[in-house]
């Protein structure tokens, strides 16, 4: 009767604000070549962790949080990214703007991230492939002693226009480095995300 028409408008309401979003809390802990050496690592599908349409390559989730890890070598880097599912919660044929907020932190000053729009019609893309349609450069603070359960609770955001149900969140984990300053090492950093939360803005 009416107890549960009101139970249901509300919980439709406190969902309402959020296009997307994911808190990882449901998610079975995995680690898919998250700490992975030499070598480029081809994102893999997560559906069996419970992040169903998602890809995702140097990898994992723990205690309700994402990592997303770079392997940085004398001579080359292996970059490692997270892919949604598409946001199909819009409607076909329609286009909006979007923003995305999510807490992160980096494990070393090196390291950063693209935030992105990529296409659902690319499926399992290698760990360095570009995100193909828009992408802006995030620099999370550094936490150089990191875990999935101390991540800051600042919010870190990135905004694109034209947006349809054909598209994907991407995220791809980079590295700069200084080799005149710092000399030649191997070793892999990480960034840390949750909370992830995507609004349509105009």
């Amino acid at each position: 009767g009416d107890a549960i028409t009101v139970g249901e408008l509300n919980t439709y309401q406190l969902s309402a604000p959020y296009l997307f979003e994911e808190n990882f809390s449901g998610i079975t802990t995995f680690n898919y070549e998250l700490n992975k050496n030499t070598g480029a690592v081809k994102a893999k599908s997560l559906d069996e962790y419970g992040l169903t349409g998602w890809y995702g390559a140097r990898v994992g989730v723990n205690s309700g949080a994402v990592a997303v890890g770079v392997r940085h070598e004398t001579v080359a880097e292996y970059r490692g990214r997270l892919d949604t599912s598409g946001l199909t919660n819009l409607k076909d044929g329609k286009s909006v703007n979007i923003k995305v907020v999510f807490n992160a932190n980096r494990s070393n000053d090196y390291v950063y991230m693209d935030c992105g729009i990529g296409s659902v019609s690319e499926g399992a893309l290698n760990g360095g492939d570009d995100i193909s349609v828009a992408s802006t450069r995030i620099e999370p603070a550094t936490n150089s002693s990191i875990t999935y359960t101390n991540i800051a609770s600042t919010d870190y955001s990135c905004s694109f226009e034209g947006v349809n149900n054909s598209h994907r969140l991407s995220w791809r984990v980079s590295r700069d480095y200084d080799f005149a300053g710092n000399g030649w090492v191997s070793k892999s950093w990480y960034v840390y995300m949750d909370n992830i939360r995507v609004t349509i803005v105009q």
